[in-house]
């Protein structure tokens, strides 16, 4: 059922996206986050398996770190393929920027634990790895669970609108050009009257 809510979900910002209607002169569309809705549908449940691999790993380098220690063997060089392959699967799931980022982030994470962990020189710099992957595995977890929302790039005059002030972000250039780049989330413009309901 959860798959059939996101597919419609989808759809609903797809149709979203072919009803925005700009008033008049001097607004342009310049682009949406589609790509990265789209992206986050392809990968999120992929991402979730990883996630958990990865997790699989994180236990596992506790004794494989200690054959290390005791003069090494296969078991090590093995694991450390295993590490770098899941986390450049991870960074290739969440780009940095991208709805699945943290999940990158945890992949990047990964490695350095397991680093510091072989190491085991710097009890401090293990605990700060472990720490933060764990801080980005959540954050990854909740990305995963949360499609990003519909948003738009738009060129426009630097207008005074409160529904647009406290909704988007805006980047105002400083060469005096009153043309101002807003960034909004869709519910946003369809409040402004952007976006019209068919």
């Amino acid at each position: 059922m959860k798959k059939i809510w996101c597919v419609l979900a989808l759809l609903v910002s797809t149709a979203s996206a072919a009803q925005l209607h700009l008033p008049g002169l001097g607004w342009k569309l310049v682009s949406d986050n589609s790509a990265d809705i789209n992206a986050w549908h392809k990968n999120k449940t992929e991402a979730k398996h990883v996630l958990e691999y990865a997790d699989k790993l994180m236990v596992d380098s506790l004794a494989i770190a200690q054959i290390q220690r005791n003069g090494g063997g296969p078991a090590v060089v093995a694991h450390s393929k295993e590490i770098n392959s899941t986390s450049d699967e991870l960074k290739k799931i969440g780009p940095n920027p991208g709805p699945l980022s943290h999940c990158g982030a945890a992949g990047s994470y990964l490695i350095l634990f397991w680093s510091e962990l072989l190491s085991g020189r710097n009890q401090a710099g293990i605990a700060r790895a472990l720490a933060t992957y764990k801080d980005n595995h959540e954050a990854c977890l909740d990305q995963i669970e949360s499609p990003p929302e519909l948003e738009y790039e738009i060129l426009g005059p630097n207008r005074d609108d409160a529904v647009l002030s406290n909704g988007c972000t805006t980047i105002v250039p400083q060469d005096g050009d009153k043309t101002v780049t807003w960034f909004c989330k869709a519910r946003v413009l369809r409040a402004a009257g952007f976006i019209k309901q068919s």
